[in-house]
């Protein structure tokens, strides 16, 4: 498998693939709405494609590391090795069991944390979901012209778990 840099023509189908994993990819979709690639703003990316479409990685300027790429090797996560020499890292956010794969394979792993924990992420089940309405406010169940728009940025929801 091999590693290549970004290309706008890219963007879309990244774009796609954040939106279809959501809960770990929030933050990467929105430095991306709001920098594209190779800004010099401190969330500006620098971003590669694994293979035909098989995932991403991305480094943002002030060292946050953002890995989606479900079917990445040992091999794949080491080749991005390269890319970190120099660099300062501050997190590495993603699914839980591919960002352990990825700083195993580079060796993150084993360098001093302030914090070094899985989290669930933004995934709640629809279930557990508790919405207030404000005065003044409706409560409606989503639409998908309501759920684009949240994924959009257009919408900002406030909520609360149980």
């Amino acid at each position: 498998m091999t590693w290549r840099a970004a290309q706008t023509g890219d963007v879309d189908w990244i774009t796609a693939l954040l939106r279809d994993h959501i809960q770990t990819s929030m933050f990467l979709l929105d430095n991306l709405q709001k920098y594209g690639l190779g800004s010099d703003a401190p969330y500006g990316l620098q971003l590669w494609c694994l293979n035909d479409r098989e995932g991403i990685f991305a480094i943002t300027n002030s060292g946050s590391v953002v890995v989606l790429a479900p079917t990445a090797t040992v091999t794949d996560w080491l080749a991005l090795s390269l890319e970190l020499e120099g660099r300062e890292i501050g997190f590495v956010l993603g699914d839980a069991q591919q960002s352990r794969a990825f700083m195993a394979a580079t060796g993150l792993a084993a360098q001093p944390t302030t914090r070094d924990a899985d989290e669930p992420g933004f995934h709640v089940h629809l279930d557990d979901l508790v919405l207030d309405a404000r005065p003044g406010e409706d409560l409606r169940p989503f639409s998908e012209a309501l759920m684009n728009s949240c994924l959009n940025g257009a919408l900002r929801i406030p909520l609360r778990l149980p």
